[in-house]
């Protein structure tokens, strides 16, 4: 039996399709790699990123909706990282409101002691005057003749004013909690959106244009090892096994329930849940058995966990291209990239 719902391959003979296997490997991980290492707020970057999955969707003929219909599904995961948007203020404000540790706060007449690391070298100049209630930032130094006024605070080489917040962009405090909605946080958070939608979109093109055989075998050709190889082959290939058999099961069920017309079939909640866990336990050793048969008909053909063709093909002057120029564009992305965040 074959799940149509669990073949991510869609047949065609586009371009991309016809592209080595091994080359398709190296700049899908490529392209992930440049995604991950994208820093944030690369809008840009991440705009060009996607005008060129866009372009090779296009070139694939296996259909926008389609990438991007199985792209949403892992949107859900994107969940984990919503934590970055919140901060929590600093417990020890200044009576000036200034969100900075007490022992990092100077008086007249006082040094600092402990807490923050001030870096060998750095000191107050002469005839330097601090206020009352004035707080230096970690490794900050004030050149001769500077002063602060009172309440003011020196954080990352800025002055502040009274009354003015010290830290990164702005919160929206969250009312009843000690948390904030940080606006760093939200762009941050965005920007791993935007890196994990990119990769999504180069896997499900990968898995879309390529046999899993040939998958398999492009790893062993580019040295991935075997172990990984074997485990995901037979992931891949026992998901098939394992659907089967509950669709077996249910349809054995359907069979055996008659249901009186103008009645509902079923019980109770807590009778349908044991009916599910009994169906559950089931289903495993069936697919536990099936699985040892399979196995057994495996090793009795030779098989030793090495994924083998029968000629491996030659990389053709066009998968060469493809995969240098594909790889010099990624490279030129992220450098550019990092030299205008420079």
């Amino acid at each position: 039996m074959h799940l149509h719902a669990l073949d991510t391959y869609r047949p065609g003979d586009s371009p991309v399709h016809r592209l080595d296997p091994r080359v398709k490997l190296v700049l899908t991980v490529l392209f992930i790699l440049t995604a991950a290492l994208m820093p944030d707020r690369a809008w840009l970057a991440f705009g060009v990123l996607e005008g060129l999955i866009l372009g090779a969707i296009l070139a694939s003929r296996v259909g926008f909706g389609l990438v991007q219909k199985r792209s949403a599904l892992a949107l859900p995961f994107l969940l984990a990282a919503l934590t970055v948007v919140f901060a929590r203020p600093v417990p020890h404000p200044t009576p000036g409101g200034y969100a900075v540790p007490p022992s990092s706060l100077l008086t007249d007449g006082q040094e600092q002691r402990g807490g923050w690391d001030w870096g060998e070298g750095q000191a107050l100049g002469q005839g330097q005057a601090l206020g009352q209630e004035q707080a230096l930032g970690q490794g900050q130094a004030l050149g001769q003749g500077q002063a602060l006024g009172q309440g003011q605070a020196l954080g990352q080489g800025q002055a502040l004013g009274q009354g003015q917040a010290l830290g990164q962009g702005q919160a929206l405090p969250l009312p009843g909690t000690p948390w904030s909605i940080s606006e760093a946080g939200v762009w941050r958070f965005l920007s791993i959106a935007a890196r994990s939608y990119l990769s999504v979109q180069a896997a499900v093109l990968l898995a879309a244009t390529t046999p899993f055989p040939d998958l398999l075998w492009g790893m062993r050709a580019l040295k991935v090892p075997r172990i990984l190889v074997a485990v995901g082959g037979f992931l891949y290939r026992y998901l098939f096994v394992l659907a089967d058999e509950a669709r077996r099961m249910m349809q054995a069920r359907e069979a055996r329930s008659a249901v009186p017309e103008g009645r509902r079939g079923g019980r109770s909640v807590s009778w349908r849940a044991r009916v599910t866990g009994a169906m559950a336990g089931t289903l495993f050793l069936r697919a536990y058995e099936r699985s040892e048969r399979i196995w057994a008909a495996m090793v009795a053909r030779g098989y030793d966990g090495e994924v083998r063709v029968l000629s491996p093909p030659a990389l053709r002057p066009t998968d060469w291209r493809a995969g240098i120029g594909g790889a010099l564009v990624l490279i030129v992305i992220l450098i550019a990239t990092y030299g205008v965040f420079k």
